[in-house]
């Protein structure tokens, strides 16, 4: 006979569940799967094609537009070849032309699995959606989250961190939790543990601790031995690399850059400046749901008169957004481009950021004068000039 407590755990997940996944819902069951704008069809670049990042402004060279991870859910719209074009709840963005929500996307259909094909009684065993139109999370499900990459030595599969799992009812051991992780071959779930040093696990606290929670987050992956490379429209991190090395690579169909045999890695794996901070910030439970830059400036609140900046608030210059660390050492998180000299994931001082700015009074005083900010490259030099900048405060979410 089994344990009544169990039966009754999962009897609950999945009265939970059933509520949660609409008809259409599938699961995402790669560990990280490329986000396109329109369909490739046979189109280059093709999903395999797809570089780290574009060079300059030739986006055609690279179309991703964000990414994935395995166990997130998302909504079937329609099917095109062996593409599919899909509806995610996690994230929305906002253009100068409509500022009602966009939310669609295309991938490949070897990405998902359509729900309907996995027994009801599986659905307990998959996270819940992290939706925008929900923006108050009820904790119902024990959830475990990845903030470190993770290697499944049984699949292998190297899983993101902010790869979500639902935990077991088995009592965590010292070391590991247990967790419930789909068999794409079976159909079921399996229970595997994972190191609890690898984990975030949901829990109530204030907000405040959350941003805090945040913050340590991107500090973490800034300081992560190797280098996190730049991924246009990257959200995600299943490797560290040895070395910061790149190349840009000029054709007829567009610039791009390339990474010393990183062009055998399917798909790239790294993070876009918003692309950081919307993964961090999700997976310690803040109600933060914007995709682009554009997004954030018209939806976070600006930096009252009387108000300093926090760790955790966000620097917004034009096509770019940078998270405030470290207060009193004046340090900074962000994901910034192969332009500047940097391509990678860094924490560092103001003063490398932003000529003439040496800490964050400096920052404000300019703010609040309209100052025009001048951006520093990777060699000290300025590269860029903003009229228009916007610092943005996460407190009040």
């Amino acid at each position: 006979m089994g344990n009544p407590n169990k039966i009754l755990y999962i009897n609950l997940l999945i009265l939970i569940t059933q509520f949660t996944f609409c008809a259409k819902t599938a699961l995402v069951i790669a560990p990280v799967a490329d986000l396109v704008g329109q369909p490739l069809g046979g189109s280059h670049p093709s999903y395999q094609q797809l570089p780290w990042a574009a060079r300059g402004s030739d986006y055609a060279a690279c179309p991703r537009v964000h990414q994935l991870l395995f166990n997130e859910t998302l909504e079937i719209i329609e099917k095109r070849g062996d593409e599919i074009k899909i509806r995610v709840p996690n994230l929305f963005y906002q253009t100068s032309s409509s500022t009602m929500p966009q939310t669609d996307y295309w991938t490949q259909a070897e990405n998902i699995r359509d729900l309907n094909t996995i027994i009801k009684k599986e659905w307990a065993k998959i996270p819940a959606p992290i939706s925008f139109k929900k923006p108050i999370r009820l904790n119902t499900q024990p959830i475990a989250t990845l903030i470190a990459p993770y290697y499944d030595r049984k699949t292998k599969m190297s899983f993101s961190a902010g790869t979500r799992f639902v935990c077991t009812p088995r009592a965590a051991k010292k070391a590991r939790v247990a967790v419930y992780r789909f068999n794409t071959k079976s159909g079921v779930h399996e229970t595997i543990l994972l190191p609890k040093n690898l984990l975030y696990q949901s829990k109530r606290t204030s907000s405040n601790q959350l941003r805090t929670n945040f913050v340590q987050i991107l500090q973490q992956w800034a300081h992560t031995p190797g280098t996190i490379p730049y991924v246009w429209g990257g959200c995600s991190f299943t490797e560290a690399h040895r070395s910061n090395q790149f190349t840009a690579i000029s054709t007829k169909k567009g610039g791009y850059y390339t990474r010393p045999g990183g062009e055998k890695r399917r798909p790239k794996t790294g993070f876009d400046c918003t692309g950081i901070i919307a993964r961090a910030a999700q997976i310690v439970g803040l109600p933060y749901f914007l995709k682009n830059s554009y997004t954030i400036a018209h939806n976070l609140p600006l930096l009252q008169a009387n108000e300093h900046l926090q760790a955790g608030d966000i620097i917004w210059i034009p096509g770019h957004v940078i998270a405030v660390s470290d207060i009193k050492n004046n340090l900074v998180v962000e994901a910034h481009a192969y332009g500047s000299g940097y391509g990678k994931v860094h924490e560092l001082s103001i003063s490398r950021i932003f000529k003439d700015i040496q800490t964050f009074e400096d920052l404000e005083t300019a703010f609040r004068a309209q100052t025009t900010l001048h951006r520093l490259n990777s060699k000290g030099t300025v590269f860029a000039r903003y009229q228009q900048f916007k610092l943005l405060t996460l407190a009040h979410l």
